[in-house]
């Protein structure tokens, strides 16, 4: 004997009309969210000045921080060819602005540790040559701890701008997108009279 049985399933049209409805005032809500709230309502990060060393170890820290924005390049060894075209274009434009301090910090710490310190620094000092830019060194993760960077600085060349009170403006955390130079650019422009 065989059996076959059809079940017959009952369908809810109300019940698809109200998740559709649903769906639709969420998506709405999320729209309006993304539109309307104005961004000057996100608060900026807020970082402090930072203990940092010099090639000797010698105690230093980053110049004018807390007086004037300062543009800082937190680069990880493994990765210093990162940004390299943009850091070498604005080198030629910062030559002159008393504007706003430029720090290039090497993140020795999160390096590869078969790179010596002394090609590091020979490296970095050949970076900065020529430009008004002080170099510093974190042995120890000084400021990515200080500043709660988490590990996405490492094998990165991490670019931030900082305002003077100590507000950041700006964080990327490695390769620039053509979207963000711009946007960077637009953030230091006044400060630089760098042509976008």
């Amino acid at each position: 004997m065989n059996l076959n049985f059809t079940v017959k399933q009952k369908e809810y049209p109300k019940a698809k009309e109200n998740v559709s409805s649903y769906m639709k005032r969420v998506a709405a809500f999320l729209l309006c969210c993304m539109f309307f709230i104005p961004l000057g309502a996100q608060t900026k990060k807020v970082v402090g000045a930072v203990e940092l060393r010099t090639y000797e170890k010698q105690k230093t820290s980053i110049r004018a921080f807390g007086t004037k924005p300062v543009l800082l390049f937190y680069v990880d060894p493994d990765a210093y060819l990162q940004n390299k075209t943009f850091r070498d274009s604005l080198k030629m434009e910062y030559r002159d602005t008393t504007n706003m301090a430029c720090c290039v910090v090497i993140n020795v710490k999160d390096g590869s540790s078969f790179i010596p310190n002394a090609m590091i620094r020979k490296v970095a000092e050949k970076e900065v040559e020529g430009a008004n830019v002080q170099l510093c060194y974190d042995f120890d993760r000084l400021l990515r701890k200080a500043w709660n960077l988490g590990n996405g600085v490492n094998n990165t060349c991490t670019i931030i701008l900082v305002n003077a009170k100590g507000e950041v403006e700006f964080l990327k955390m490695g390769e620039l997108t053509s979207q963000e130079k711009h946007s960077l650019l637009e953030l230091i422009n006044p400060l630089l009279n760098y042509e976008l």
